[in-house]
């Protein structure tokens, strides 16, 4: 069998690549960012994954989360990932969970141990509870701001979470963390946009250009991390 995974030893060579191979990745939300987050991961020869969301695809998905199509319309988001990105990778290990996270569930974490937690949900309650569970563990996470109600890949940013800006999701997130942690876990990212809201309103109006783009920038910090661990 050809080696699919040629060009990513290429750039990455063999130690990272192998470290890469090697990791173990929670995803928490296969949306607009985690679906393409997680592609991207698979693509450059991430191979181990227990993904938790509890949605099913809905028609408005299609037009910016890049792994689903009509005929999965119904479906949970999870099942029909694991499908696809197998397809890609026959030996790819993908834990799913069709359920919504909350810390009920950290004890199937705690079983599992990832080497990275990746946060691609809005519910802000749930986004602090990885951030705490993160911490306690010692376990690096990237999380996800807002992507909706942008359409400028050009002005994403990563960074420390008292750097997020530009979002109301990101200043809730910093209030919040800020009231419970004197001391910033060191090992939390966060990517974030600098666009102003194009939209205003509760509804999450969205184009593919950001989320997908936030999707691929978390994928490229674990690169990083990578590269510059032991």
């Amino acid at each position: 069998m050809d080696d699919i995974f040629i060009r990513s030893k290429q750039l990455l060579g063999e130690k990272t690549f192998s470290k890469l191979e090697n990791a173990r990745f929670l995803l928490v939300g296969v949306g607009g960012v985690g679906s393409t987050l997680l592609a991207s991961l698979v693509r450059s020869g991430a191979k181990h994954f227990f993904i938790i969301d509890g949605d099913k695809i809905e028609a408005s998905n299609l037009n910016r989360q890049a792994l689903y199509d009509f005929k999965d319309i119904g479906e949970y988001k999870v099942k029909v990932a694991k499908d696809k990105l197998i397809k890609i990778n026959p030996s790819l290990e993908i834990t799913t969970l069709n359920q919504f996270y909350d810390n009920s569930l950290d004890y199937l974490i705690d079983k599992y141990r990832p080497t990275f937690i990746l946060d691609a949900i809005d519910d802000m309650t749930n986004k602090i509870n990885l951030y705490l569970y993160a911490k306690r563990n010692n376990i690096p996470l990237i999380t996800s701001m807002g992507a909706a109600k942008r359409i400028d890949p050009t002005q994403i940013r990563v960074g420390k979470i008292l750097e997020t800006k530009g979002d109301a999701l990101a200043k809730i997130y910093r209030h919040q963390i800020k009231k419970i942690d004197d001391k910033i876990f060191d090992k939390a990212y966060a990517v974030y946009s600098l666009e102003t809201p194009l939209t205003q309103g509760k509804e999450l109006a969205s184009l593919a250009f950001v989320p997908q783009s936030f999707g691929l920038t978390m994928g490229s910090i674990v690169i990083k991390l990578l590269e510059e661990g032991d």
